[in-house]
């Protein structure tokens, strides 16, 4: 029956939606992680680089502790946000699939209790756009796939902190 192949595609267009909001939230979280490591790399080298007047081991390692620590509750907080979101994004996902089931099973009543076939009608006009909805929710989904394996194989660019030499100024007089 055609609603049921209308409802079918929308209910993979939905699953499709549901795959990419749930791996980029997994990307950006690790995505985060990394960016904080990084940092905390580069703070480090930073630290351990120089002679800095006035801080001893015991403040620089004071210092490299109090970044993991914040660093530690931004990601903390980011992941907690996640799983949020990812709760949320469930139940979006299975309240739209289930008001499609719903849909179609009164669709098909209808069309039973009338004994028409106007619903099936109107199905099958609206399976191209169902179609073009479906493959425009695939590319999207093996775009948030792609994004979210470049979260874990993607190197992060780093970049030695190194003082900027001073330029001469040139006097006017």
């Amino acid at each position: 029956m055609s609603t049921q192949n209308l409802s079918s595609v929308t209910i993979e267009i939905i699953g499709q939606y549901h795959q990419a909001g749930q791996r980029l939230a997994r990307a950006y979280e690790r995505g985060l992680q990394r960016a904080a490591d990084a940092i905390g790399g580069q703070l480090t080298k930073f630290l351990e680089k120089r002679e800095l007047p006035l801080v001893d081991a015991d403040v620089k390692s004071s210092v490299i502790e109090a970044q993991r620590q914040a660093s530690a509750i931004l990601v903390g907080a980011v992941r907690a946000n996640n799983e949020r979101v990812a709760a949320a994004n469930d139940r979006i996902a299975e309240t739209a699939t289930s008001g499609v089931c719903t849909l179609a099973g009164h669709a098909e009543r209808i069309g039973t209790a009338f004994n028409s076939n106007a619903v099936d009608t109107l199905a099958q006009l609206g399976m191209p756009s169902a179609q073009l909805s479906l493959a425009v929710a695939k590319v999207v989904a093996n775009g948030a796939n792609r994004i979210g394996e470049g979260a874990d194989d993607t190197a992060v660019e780093t970049v030695d902190a190194e003082p900027t030499p001073k330029r001469a100024v040139r006097r006017r007089g």
